[in-house]
């Protein structure tokens, strides 16, 4: 084949490609390609519909679920800070948590705060969803949504400085930034939110949702009204709630695991505490059976640890692992009747009254092993009771930093030294200063926010 042959074919076979190549674009819709659907986005105007709404009720529970147990959340960090747990870790994050000298700029807490956040605007964004496109509803459904929120606001106060802005996105992504809001605020809110809940639902109803609610409403207010010192207005609300209710977070292996199983007895990273501060918490020698522990790699313990051994994850600091939750599906309680009991327990103490420790040994009758309390008598030594019995019925389930934190106020009024870890810290140096945690500086994008207003109790 000569050169010339050669240059004539190849423009005729490329004539007949360029001819080939218009004919599709001639005959074809380009946009029908190029606007395509993608299955896995949800557009706001989905969600404008009853199911819609459901499926946003159905969110914010997850995300509450999250914001508890199911992610790195304030019932480890809060115990942490507090004297429930010492980090096992090699992470600065947890480290200066454990040490009481939180940085805003931790990640670890910046990311549980995001969390915590998101269950709260789902709430809110849920029950004006179900209000406004669900109408039929049952009225508990709406007032569930309520009490996360409610849930939410309270933890937020019991963790953070004073300063905490409560931001919303609204229905079509507007986003109001919230204003700093002092802890009294913040529980105002919270106390409002669970009243709206119990308006809600109405009268004593028969039907199941409605009591279980109602419950949650009666024990969350109770816990707010606690924090603010309100005794017999917190036993009033929770009269009537049987011991044995119990609102517990569900983990499942193709959800999420429970957060506790896995940094303690998965991962090591956390390892529960003995006598970590002056209240005299001794979590690991006082064999109480409603804190099970063991010591990493001993008979009878659980052995999914990083390392199996008695170690834990920074290979020097020994591992004691908690059996209440010795399994990666096991459910979490956040409120119950027992919490219920505990604060009726407290008000007694508040007011004088000996009866206090009928209440907390009828408590005690609950579980194995446990023997009855005696009457230290006098008024300091009866709190000291109370806050142990609460320590041990109330581990690690969001309670203990905004209990020593209670006890920092008024009427209790103690100072930082006899509640909070202080003195030299296990890995070097002493103990910080901190009695919660400061707003973190992502936080500053938000321009109503100007760091913590204060680090008061």
């Amino acid at each position: 084949m000569t050169y010339k042959n050669l240059g004539r074919q190849l423009r005729r076979s490329a004539g007949a490609i360029a001819v080939l190549a218009a004919l599709p674009l001639g005959a074809c819709n380009l946009d029908k390609f190029l606007n395509l659907t993608d299955p896995d986005i949800i557009n706001p105007s989905d969600l404008q519909s009853p199911a819609g709404a459901e499926a946003e009720r159905i969110g914010a529970l997850s995300r509450l679920n999250q914001a508890t147990s199911g992610a790195e959340s304030f019932f480890l960090y809060g115990g942490l800070l507090a004297d429930e747990w010492r980090s096992g870790d090699t992470f600065i994050q947890r480290n200066e948590t454990d040490q009481r000298s939180v940085a805003t700029n931790n990640a670890n807490i910046e990311t549980a705060l995001r969390i915590l956040n998101r269950a709260r605007v789902s709430a809110f964004q849920a029950h004006e969803a179900l209000k406004k496109y669900a109408p039929a509803a049952p009225k508990w459904e709406i007032a569930e949504m309520y009490v996360v929120e409610a849930f939410a606001e309270n933890m937020l106060a019991e963790n953070f400085c004073n300063g905490i802005p409560l931001s919303y996105v609204l229905e079509g992504g507007a986003q109001i930034t919230g204003t700093q809001l002092t802890n009294a605020q913040v529980y105002a809110q919270a106390l409002a939110h669970y009243d709206t809940a119990l308006t809600t639902l109405g009268a004593v109803g028969s039907a199941t949702d409605d009591s279980i609610i109602r419950r949650r409403v009666q024990v969350g207010r109770g816990r707010v009204l606690l924090n603010q010192a309100k005794y017999p207005e917190a036993a009033a609300a929770v009269a009537g709630v049987p011991t044995n209710f119990v609102w517990n977070m569900e983990q499942t292996q193709t959800t999420r695991d429970n957060i506790i199983w896995s940094l303690n007895i998965s991962g090591g990273r956390y390892t529960v505490a003995e006598n970590e501060g002056p209240m005299g918490m001794n979590f690991q020698s006082a064999a109480d059976p409603r804190v099970p522990v063991c010591r990493g790699g001993t008979v009878g313990c659980p052995t999914a640890t990083t390392t199996s051994g008695p170690l834990s994850f920074d290979n020097s600091t020994p591992l004691w692992l908690q059996k209440i939750w010795p399994l990666r599906t096991a459910p979490v309680t956040i409120a119950s009747g027992v919490e219920a009991r505990l604060i009726e327990a407290e008000a007694q103490v508040q007011a004088g009254d000996p009866a206090y420790l009928i209440t907390l040994n009828t408590l005690r009758t609950t579980v194995a092993g446990l023997t009855p309390l005696v009457d230290p008598v006098t008024p300091a030594a009866r709190e000291d009771q109370l806050f142990r019995e609460r320590a041990f019925w109330l581990f690690s389930t969001g309670h203990r930093l905004g209990d020593m934190r209670r006890l920092l106020r008024v009427p209790y009024s103690r100072t930082q030294a006899t509640v909070f870890p202080n003195g030299a810290f296990f890995k070097g140096g002493n103990y910080g200063p901190d009695v919660n945690f400061p707003v973190s500086q992502a936080e500053e994008n938000n321009p109503n926010f100007k760091g913590c207003l204060d680090r008061n109790p």
